[in-house]
């Protein structure tokens, strides 16, 4: 068996958010040598479900950024963010003026507020979210594993700086001009790679996984067949073994129609 992970933007899709023209007949063609592909994204997995339709129970997807992983429509991975903490959590961010928290589970993605620009924005990447009258119902009854915060006043300079307190308890990270995720330590792509190594016995020769940027670069030192599209930032390529052509022209199925030697 070969494990193959690419993350999504910046890396398999294009500037246009579409994968490759040949996605599909690819990943067939992997799967019937014994080749299993596997989607690393920051997207919440019912959000991912839409975009690969007919593949749930072919694909692996690492959702969340790594705190949550899905295998043949199972969840078999949660990096579960602590109860009580969750309770920190809420306490301070309910006083930040223009911050929104979103409470990422395994089943959903919560919300307590009806601000027009949290609905519009927080649908756009979690397509199950539910609206809870306090995020408080919620704990004990999904696993949450991230809180997204949606910051109408601007993430770096209002929520991240006032939720600092927190680090020495979770990661802390800015992921959009509106965003910040707050998650357990040491959460990471890479993380989960190394679980999966474990789980099918896999060798880090036996792994092959693309990226673009930092967040990727846990995931790219955890296998041997580290690979960078001609996009990415100087860092990624730096620690990666191989390089592709770029996101804009298809570089992921490039590298492994070239790899695996399909005949597409």
């Amino acid at each position: 068996m070969k494990l193959v992970l690419s993350d999504m933007d910046g890396t398999l899709l294009n500037e246009r958010k579409e994968l490759p023209h040949d996605f599909f007949e690819v990943v067939k063609a992997l799967q019937q040598r014994d080749v299993l592909f596997a989607i690393a994204s920051g997207r919440q997995y019912y959000t991912l479900l839409e975009q690969f339709p007919n593949l749930e129970k072919e694909m692996l997807f690492i959702c969340e950024n790594g705190t949550i992983v899905f295998e043949k429509g199972t969840c078999i991975y949660v990096n579960e963010i602590e109860r009580s903490k969750l309770y920190q959590v809420l306490d301070i961010v309910r006083n930040i003026e223009g911050v929104y928290p979103i409470f990422c589970g395994v089943n959903s993605a919560y919300i307590e507020d009806d601000h027009p620009l949290l609905v519009k924005n927080a649908g756009m990447y979690y397509h199950r979210l539910k609206r809870v009258a306090y995020l408080e119902e919620v704990i004990g009854v999904d696993r949450i594993c991230k809180v997204a915060l949606y910051d109408t006043i601007g993430a770096a300079q209002n929520a991240y700086l006032k939720c600092k307190k927190l680090s020495g308890f979770f990661s802390i990270v800015t992921s959009g001009k509106e965003w910040v995720d707050i998650a357990n330590p040491l959460v990471s792509k890479g993380k989960v790679v190394h679980y999966l190594k474990e789980r099918y016995g896999l060798s880090p020769q036996d792994c092959y996984a693309f990226g673009d940027y930092h967040n990727d670069i846990e995931m790219l030192q955890e296998v041997y067949h580290s690979v960078a599209v001609a996009n990415a930032h100087e860092d990624v390529a730096a620690v990666c073994r191989f390089h592709t052509l770029s996101n804009e022209e298809e570089g992921v199925m490039h590298y492994l129609k070239q790899a695996f030697h399909l005949k597409m």
